[in-house]
C-alpha cells in the first residue's frame, strides 16, 4: 500500500533494523541500530518503493544513548542523501497507545529472512513507564510473529496507521512475548523537534508550528539570547506548575515541557508570543525603560570571546520543511526544497511534505551541530539572559574618563513605554503621538493648533527615565540563636510582587554556599527580558562584606559582581519608613537630571559628623563617596546611612592614612600620596555624567574591567562597594524574617 510507503529498512554493518520517514529526507530509528555508523555505511531502503533503491544516510541527531541495553535516549535521526517523493508518517496524540481498551499496535520489522519485512501485533500493558523511559508491550495473541532482532526502530502504529511510538527492545526468552517501545513524549524529550509533528491535545496545529518555527529562528539568531527557565516561568504564570528541579538545558527543552506537561493550552501561545517579541526586539515597548540601555549580560567577558550560548544547534539551517506541494500551498516554514520533487496523490510528500523542523539537506556529524546534552545528545544551544539593546564593549568604559560609558536616552516611541519591573518612574515616558507644549498641555497628533508651531527651543528635552530593575534580594539578619547564626532569605521581585525562593538559618560560614545555590533559581523567576539586580540587604556590620567577589557557584568561578549588577543596602535603612519615604522623593528629583555630584568624605577628615549630616542635607546629596572603608570612618559612614542619600560608594579595603595624622581641618593633609584621595579622584572622574539609576550597571562594568586587568589587585575599582537604594524597586516592604528559635 502506498499509504505505508514510509516504512524503512535500515542497515549498518551487521545490524539490520527498521525506521520510518518523517520528512522528505529524514528517517527516525533506534540509536543502537546505527551504533557502528562511525565505521560502517548506513543504508536505507523502502520496501513499498523499491524503485528508489538503497540510499546512503548519515546520523544527524542522537538521543544520547550510551550503549547499554537499559540506557535511555535510544533515538537517532538519519539524513538521507536525497529527499524521497514519499508521504511521511503521521503521528497519533500522546497516550493514544494507552487509551482503554488498549488498542492493537502493529510493527513493521525486518527479521532475518524477511528483507521485504513482516508484521507483528502487540499492545501496551499499562500507561506506567518503565524507569521513566519505556512502555511495556505484550503480544496481541499467543501466536504470530514475535518481536525479534530486526524490529528495532519500527513504528508502533495504531489501526488508523498513525504512529504511537517506536519499538526498541524485546525479551531474550523465546517463551515470553514481550517488548518495549518509546512513547512519543519520551522520544520528544530526547529529540525536541519531534514535538512539532505530534498533535498534542489542546494545541492547535498552527500554534504548534509557529512555536517551532520561532525556535528554529531563535537558534539561528545567535545575537538573541534567552534564559529558558525565565521563559518557562513567564509562560505558565504565577499559578502554573513550578520550574522542574534543575531547570531546562535549552529553550527547546523548555518549550517541549510546556507543550507536553503543562495542562494550560494557552501556555504554548504565551511562550510563542514572548519568544516572538524577544526575537523582534519589541519587548522594549512593553517592559523596558529606556529601551536602549544594555542589559547586565550585554558586556562581553574579559577576553571578548563569546561563550557557549552562541553555539548554533542542528536546526539553525532551514531545509525542506516548508516545500510547496502540488496544491501550491507552502508548508509551515515556507522554505522551498532544493529537490523540488512533489509528493504523490496531491499530498505534499517527499520534498513537498511539511517537515517538522527544516533540517539541512547535507549530513551533519552527530553532536557537531549542537551543544552536548547530558548524555552526549546533540541538542540546540542553551541560552542565557536576553539583551534588549546593542552590546557595548567593556573597553569603551574608561574608569577614569569624565565621559560616562552608558548614557541612557529616553526613547521616543509610537506607543507608551510600560515597565514590567516594579520600579515606577517619576517622569512619564514621552510618546511620539501627542505633542507636549512648554506649559505641559498635550494635543493629539495631527491636530495642530492654529498658531504657528513653537520653536524647537520651546520644548524641553525629555528627561531620562530610570531603568526598570527587577531585584533578586538576599536578606541576611541575626537569627537570635547565637552570635554566629544568621537567617538568610532569597527572593525575587516580579511585576511588583516578592516571590520567596528559600530561607534558612545558617552559621556565618555557610551563607556563601547557600546564596550560590539559590541565586540562579531566583533569577529564573524574573521576566525573560527583565534587568536583574542582585541586592544584598545586610546588617550594618556586614555592609563591608566582599559579596561582589563571591563566586557564582561551585562550578562557576565568575565573581557575582562580574555576573550581575550587584549592590548592597543597610537592613535597618531598608525597613525604615522615614528613609523609604524620603528616598522616594529624592529619586523623583534625580530622575529629571543626568549625573550627580560626588559629595566627598575625605580621608582623615576632621569634619564633625553633625556637620557632614547638614552638608548632605543642604546640598540634597545624591551620591556620597568615602575615601576609607566603614571600619576606618565609622561615625561618618553611619551619618551617610541615616541621611536620605540614595548612593554611597567606598573602597572595601584600606587603613587610616598617616598623611592626615597632623591635619588641622576638614580635608587637610590630603595630598597626592593619600590612597583615599586618589580613590575619590578616580571615582569622581568615572561616575561623572552617569545617572544614579545607571550606577549598578556602570559599577558592573568597572568590576569587570578591574577583574580583567593585568594586576587586578592594583586597580582602583577592585574593591569598590556600592550601596544603592531605590525604594521604588521594592514596592512592598519585605516581610521580616521569622526567628527560628521563637
Amino acid at each position: 500500500m502506498r499509504s505505508a510507503a514510509w516504512h524503512a529498512r535500515i542497515a549498518c554493518g551487521n545490524e539490520v533494523g527498521a525506521g520510518f520517514l518523517i520528512a522528505g529526507h529524514r528517517v527516525l530509528t533506534c540509536a543502537h541500530v546505527v551504533r557502528w555508523s562511525d565505521r560502517a555505511a548506513v543504508t536505507v531502503s523502502f520496501p513499498h518503493a523499491r524503485e528508489l533503491g538503497e540510499l546512503s544516510a548519515t546520523v544527524v541527531a542522537h538521543g544520547g544513548w550510551a550503549g547499554g541495553a537499559t540506557d535511555p535516549g535510544d533515538v537517532a535521526v538519519l539524513g538521507l542523501e536525497r529527499a524521497v517523493p514519499l508521504a511521511p508518517a503521521g503521528f497519533a496524540p500522546p497516550d493514544a497507545a494507552c487509551a482503554e481498551p488498549y488498542p492493537r499496535l502493529i510493527a513493521y520489522g525486518f527479521p532475518e529472512g524477511y528483507d521485504e519485512g513482516t508484521l507483528a501485533e502487540y499492545q501496551a500493558v499499562s500507561a506506567q513507564l518503565i524507569a521513566g523511559e519505556w512502555l511495556e508491550l505484550v503480544a496481541w495473541s499467543g501466536h504470530g510473529q514475535p518481536l525479534v532482532a530486526g524490529f528495532s526502530g519500527a513504528a508502533a502504529t495504531l489501526p488508523d496507521g498513525t504512529v504511537a511510538g517506536m519499538v526498541t527492545a524485546a525479551s531474550d526468552s523465546p517463551d515470553v512475548r514481550k517488548g518495549r517501545m518509546l512513547p512519543l513524549e519520551v522520544m520528544a524529550r530526547h529529540w525536541p523537534e519531534l514535538g512539532e509533528l505530534v498533535p498534542t491535545p489542546g494545541h492547535r496545529g498552527d500554534t504548534r508550528r509557529r512555536l517551532y518555527g520561532l525556535l528554529r529562528r531563535a537558534a539561528a539568531d545567535a545575537g538573541r539570547v534567552c534564559d529558558p527557565n525565565r521563559m518557562y516561568v513567564d509562560a505558565v504564570g504565577a499559578f502554573g506548575p513550578p520550574l522542574p528541579p534543575g531547570g531546562f538545558p535549552s529553550l527547546w527543552a523548555a518549550a517541549g515541557y510546556v507543550q507536553w506537561e503543562v495542562p494550560d493550552p494557552e501556555a504554548v501561545s504565551r511562550f510563542a508570543d514572548r519568544l516572538d517579541e524577544l526575537l523582534d526586539g519589541r519587548t522594549g515597548l512593553r517592559h523596558r525603560t529606556p529601551s536602549d540601555v544594555p542589559g547586565p549580560r550585554d558586556f562581553p567577558g574579559a577576553s571578548g570571546v563569546q561563550g557557549p550560548s552562541g553555539v548554533r544547534g542542528p536546526s539553525d539551517v532551514q531545509g525542506p520543511s516548508g516545500v510547496p506541494g502540488p496544491s501550491g500551498v507552502p508548508g509551515p516554514s515556507g522554505v522551498p526544497d532544493p529537490s523540488g520533487v512533489p509528493g504523490p496523490s496531491g499530498v505534499p510528500g517527499g520534498s513537498g511534505v511539511p517537515g517538522p523542523t527544516g533540517f539541512t539537506d547535507g549530513p551533519v556529524p552527530p553532536g557537531a551541530a549542537g551543544t552536548a546534552g547530558t548524555a552526549g545528545t546533540a541538542v540546540p544551544s542553551a541560552w542565557t539572559d536576553p539583551p534588549a539593546c546593542p552590546v557595548p564593549s567593556v573597553s569603551s568604559v574608561s574608569p577614569v574618563s569624565s565621559v560616562p560609558p552608558v548614557s541612557p536616552v529616553s526613547p521616543v516611541s509610537s506607543a507608551p513605554s510600560v515597565s514590567a519591573a516594579p520600579s515606577v518612574s517619576a517622569a512619564p515616558s514621552v510618546s511620539a503621538a501627542p505633542s507636549v507644549s512648554a506649559a505641559g498641555s498635550v494635543s493629539a497628533a495631527g491636530s495642530a493648533p492654529s498658531a504657528a508651531p513653537l520653536a524647537a527651543s520651546a520644548f524641553p528635552p525629555p528627561a531620562p527615565a530610570s531603568p526598570a530593575w527587577s531585584p533578586v534580594v538576599v536578606e541576611i539578619d541575626h537569627s537570635g540563636a547565637g552570635p554566629d547564626q544568621v537567617t538568610v532569605e532569597v527572593s525575587a521581585y516580579r511585576e511588583g510582587r516578592r516571590r520567596p525562593v528559600g530561607a534558612r538559618r545558617l552559621p556565618r560560614t555557610g551563607v556563601r554556599a547557600y546564596v550560590q545555590s539559590r541565586i540562579d533559581e531566583a533569577v529564573a523567576h524574573l521576566a525573560p527580558d527583565a534587568d536583574e539586580l542582585v541586592t544584598f540587604v545586610l546588617p550594618r556590620e556586614w555592609l563591608n562584606e566582599a559579596v561582589a567577589h563571591w563566586e557564582c557557584g561551585a562550578d562557576d568561578s565568575t565573581p557575582l559582581g562580574c555576573a550581575y549588577p550587584l549592590v548592597v543596602t543597610d537592613r535597618a535603612r531598608h525597613h525604615s519608613g522615614r528613609l523609604r519615604h524620603q528616598l522616594r522623593k529624592k529619586w523623583q528629583k534625580l530622575d529629571t537630571g543626568g549625573g550627580v555630584e560626588v559629595h566627598r568624605v575625605e580621608c582623615g577628615t576632621l569634619e564633625r559628623p553633625p556637620s557632614l549630616r547638614k552638608r548632605l542635607w543642604d546640598d540634597e546629596a545624591g551620591l556620597a563617596g568615602f575615601a576609607a572603608p566603614p571600619t576606618v570612618a565609622r561615625r561618618h559612614f553611619e551619618v551617610g546611612l541615616t541621611v536620605p542619600v540614595p548612593v554611597l560608594l567606598w573602597p572595601r579595603t584600606g587603613a587610616a592614612c598617616t598623611a592626615h595624622e597632623d591635619a588641622s581641618g576638614p580635608g587637610a593633609g590630603a595630598g597626592r600620596s593619600c590612597p583615599g584621595t586618589a580613590f575619590l579622584d578616580q571615582l569622581t572622574a568615572s561616575v561623572a555624567g552617569v545617572p544614579p539609576a545607571e550606577l549598578p550597571r556602570h559599577v558592573l562594568s568597572l568590576r569587570m574591567t578591574a577583574d580583567a586587568a593585568d594586576e587586578p589587585d592594583r586597580h582602583w575599582a577592585r574593591d569598590l562597594q556600592l550601596l544603592w537604594d531605590d525604594p521604588r524597586c521594592f514596592p512592598e516592604t519585605t516581610a521580616s524574617l521569622h526567628s527560628p528559635v521563637a
